[in-house]
């Protein structure tokens, strides 16, 4: 015998696998969340806030800049501070022009702080390059990518062979582009 229920417009009783009440016509509908998909629906957002609400730690990176650290006097045990380590132009060359593998392995994705001479700024403000400062004719320097205008104002105010230090991340070596730095921090000597 078939399950039956009432119809929700004339009450009568009809069975519930039927799509059309017998008797008055109506729509014999199940309510939305009785649906398969409306569950589905719930367990996709159930696991995409869980995912979500684990997220915002960019642990892939392993730091977070100091500046953006919370100063206020609160916890700040959550934050991490960048390490930079100190290099000039002229050892990532050097070591460029002697290994480009072995640059690649030690310079790669780490986070520098570089001393240099300014060389070529670009129009648009999307980067200039960073040259030796004792190599006059030095053809290869570091290309540093501005990410924000706090950096393009920066830069504004910079003449080119001024010496200045760059912190940022290393986003590419290779032996003949030679070296790609988005910039953290650019500090005038």
């Amino acid at each position: 015998m078939a399950k039956m229920t009432n119809c929700k417009s004339c009450g009568k009783e009809i069975a519930t696998s039927a799509k059309t009440c017998p008797h008055c016509g109506a729509k014999n509908k199940k309510p939305f969340y009785k649906a398969v998909w409306f569950w589905i629906l719930v367990a996709i957002i159930v696991i995409a806030i869980a995912i979500g609400g684990s997220g915002g730690d960019d642990s892939s990176s392993g730091n977070v800049d100091a500046s953006k650290s919370n100063t206020g006097g609160g916890n700040t045990s959550d934050t991490k501070v960048v390490e930079y380590q100190k290099v000039d132009v002229d050892e990532l060359e050097d070591a460029l022009e002697n290994n480009a593998a072995a640059a690649k392995d030690t310079y790669y994705k780490k986070n520098l702080e570089i001393t240099g001479k300014l060389g070529t700024i670009d129009s648009d403000l999307k980067y200039f390059s960073l040259m030796s400062t004792t190599d006059e004719f030095d053809l290869m320097g570091i290309q540093c990518f501005i990410k924000n205008e706090d950096t393009k104002e920066s830069v504004k105010s910079l003449s080119k062979d001024q010496t200045i230090v760059v912190k940022g991340k290393i986003t590419d070596v290779g032996e003949v582009l030679g070296y790609s730095l988005d910039i953290d921090e650019i500090i005038p000597q």
